[in-house]
């Protein structure tokens, strides 16, 4: 029989155990407290924290860093084990009456929906208190609770009754597991779907019981059903069709026309430069706005196929952006055809024919008046050449143009000199 300083002599060679490597302080720990010991089924859920840390590091899920703080945790519920250890721990418990169970809660998250191929997670909780029970999960409709009979060492399983295999079931979590006041113990199942249709699982819950000094299991079970799917359920799509279509398409084909905001007409395009204008693009490219297109076609339009609303819009957002760089290199064209054949270029000391300084209308470009700004500026410019040049044929040319002009007696005068 165990005494107090046998007890104490083990607890400091155990101690010095659990630094150095957890799996020797489990084993010198399990060879010393009985199996019927309360604290020896709290050893049997340390191993299988162990073994289950180890397990997630192979394969990936754990990072070792993780994995060290897993270990640390394990170390310190070792520690505490140790501590509470008494010498009641190693004596026959009397047997257990039925008066000394106790209620708790059972959670299980069973989809109710799975697909073929596709592996599910199913967990399996049981705590004493129902708010431990829900501690670090999110509720949902797949998630279901249910007060149940329960003791401190407790099993569970999932099954697939079915006389032809539905499932493939697979866990790392050990069957017999230790419940503890305050905390859940959970079993979690991977679950992959083998065919179509709708099948039972089935949920065994094993309570263990001591009687007469032998351990004796009760069953609970629950029966499940799942529906089977081969696709995956449809969802509704994040973004919904507004009912406009967009088209771009030859003319004989139907299309579905947007109206132009209420108070806004198409206004008519004039030129952009020399020789060819906005229409001329648009008739080259065969394009068309919306109300155009509307005015041609008064018949009611069909909509449009949604699956080629994506390439029509492309199409328009192309032509579009042909239309801008068109307009925007004529504009510029424009501009710098109207410098070159201004005749008020002041830094430039040759001859300037001023019958031939403001460019022709065409009929693709819009007439402008000149500016009496503009035309002082000429005046100026055409009386300072004959002032400097001093040729007669430059006094002749600013009279003929200006016979009224600022400068016109001064001309007449050195034309009679010369």
């Amino acid at each position: 029989m165990t005494d107090e300083a046998q007890l104490l002599q083990w607890k400091q060679e155990w101690r010095r155990l659990v630094p150095d490597s957890i799996a020797k302080a489990l084993e010198a720990m399990e060879e010393k407290i009985p199996s019927f010991s309360p604290k020896y089924k709290l050893l049997v859920n340390l191993r299988a924290r162990l073994n289950e840390a180890n397990r997630g590091r192979i394969a990936g899920t754990l990072s070792n860093e993780q994995l060290q703080l897993e270990y640390n945790r394990i170390r310190m519920s070792l520690l505490e084990t140790i501590d509470a250890l008494s010498v009641e721990d190693f004596r026959q418990p009397m047997a257990q009456s039925p008066d000394e169970r106790k209620r708790g809660y059972l959670l299980h998250k069973i989809p109710p929906q799975m697909q073929v191929g596709k592996e599910e997670e199913c967990i399996i909780r049981l705590a004493y208190e129902q708010a431990a029970i829900v501690q670090d999960i999110e509720l949902s409709e797949e998630v279901e609770v249910k007060q149940v009979t329960v003791s401190k060492i407790m099993q569970a399983e999932l099954i697939d009754p079915n006389a032809e295999p539905a499932f493939a079931i697979r866990t790392f979590s050990d069957e017999e597991q230790f419940l503890q006041e305050g905390e859940y113990t959970e079993w979690k199942f991977r679950v992959e779907p083998l065919r179509e249709g709708t099948f039972a699982l089935l949920l065994k819950i094993s309570v263990v019981e001591v009687i007469e000094g032998r351990e004796r299991t009760r069953n609970l079970t629950w029966e499940e059903k799942v529906q089977i799917v081969t696709e995956a359920p449809q969802l509704e799509p994040a973004f919904r069709e507004s009912g406009i279509a967009f088209a771009y398409q030859p003319e004989g084909h139907s299309k579905s026309i947007p109206q132009p905001p209420t108070g806004v007409q198409p206004s008519p395009q004039a030129g952009t430069g020399r020789g060819i204008s906005l229409d001329d693009v648009k008739k080259m490219y065969d394009i068309q706005t919306p109300w155009e297109e509307a005015a041609r076609s008064p018949q009611p339009a069909a909509p449009v196929p949604a699956r080629r609303r994506t390439l029509n819009i492309r199409r328009l957002s192309v032509a579009a952006t042909v239309l801008i760089a068109v307009g925007v290199a004529l504009f510029q064209l424009q501009l710098f055809t109207g410098e070159r054949n201004s005749p008020t270029d002041v830094t430039n000391p040759g001859p300037v024919d001023v019958e031939k300084g403001e460019p022709p209308a065409t009929t693709d470009t819009l007439a402008v008046p000149e500016a009496p700004a503009k035309a002082v500026q000429a005046e100026e410019a055409l009386w300072e050449q004959a002032r400097r040049t001093g040729e007669r044929r430059y006094y002749k040319q600013y009279l003929e143009r200006y016979p009224e002009g600022k400068y016109a007696e001064e001309a007449r005068r050195r034309l009679e000199e010369k």
